[in-house]
């Protein structure tokens, strides 16, 4: 294979998995998983002893 080619490839390859987790990110099926993910950071320490 060709160099254009393998690159041609590679960026078909980084676009369809991008295209994937984005569509993934935004079902709705996801939205009360991924909004609870979002609190981590802002959670009380207090909270994850228990």
């Amino acid at each position: 294979m060709s160099n254009g080619l393998m690159g041609a490839l590679l960026t078909l390859t980084f676009t369809v998995v991008f295209v994937g987790i984005a569509i993934w990110a935004y079902w709705p099926k996801n939205k009360s998983k991924i909004q609870s993910h979002g609190q981590i950071p802002f959670k009380d320490e207090a909270d994850d002893n228990e």
